[in-house]
């Protein structure tokens, strides 16, 4: 049958195998693609409140972000809510004036085209532009 040292050395493996899974996984989530559940309505019909996202870590370190990208991003220190990371689609790039008026999105006075909208926001807000190294 099994002797103890061949259970022995089973066991050994098994446990490289498990620390090795855990390091590559640590390391992946830490510097590559991390798990989110979306906590809030925000982005309804598009991402729904507790669907579950991948996010990408690595690929805006080589490209920029562009208007429409969906990005997630950590919870400023001021906000209201409780939640600790926001998921929110780019409209503002730098350079940008960024205004809604009437329910509907201006960017350098031009009309954006938001087919994925739900509903038109009942606020104003702006003229604003969006500083360097910032996007709203």
């Amino acid at each position: 049958m099994f002797n103890r040292k061949t259970i022995g050395r089973q066991l050994t493996e098994a446990l490289k195998i498990l620390v090795f899974a855990f390091v590559i996984s640590w390391g992946l989530r830490a510097t590559v693609v991390d798990a989110r559940v979306v906590p809030t309505p925000s982005m309804v019909p598009t991402i729904q409140i507790g669907d579950r996202l991948l996010v990408d870590k690595l690929s805006y370190r080589f490209t920029h972000i562009n208007r429409g990208d969906v990005v997630v991003f950590q919870a400023p220190p001021n906000a209201d809510q409780n939640e600790s990371d926001y998921v929110k689609r780019v409209i503002g790039l730098p350079g940008n004036k960024v205004e809604i008026k009437e329910g509907k999105v201006f960017i350098d006075d031009r009309e954006l085209d938001e087919p994925y909208e739900n509903e038109q926001p009942s606020y104003t807000y702006g003229p604003i532009i969006v500083p360097k190294k910032h996007i709203l």
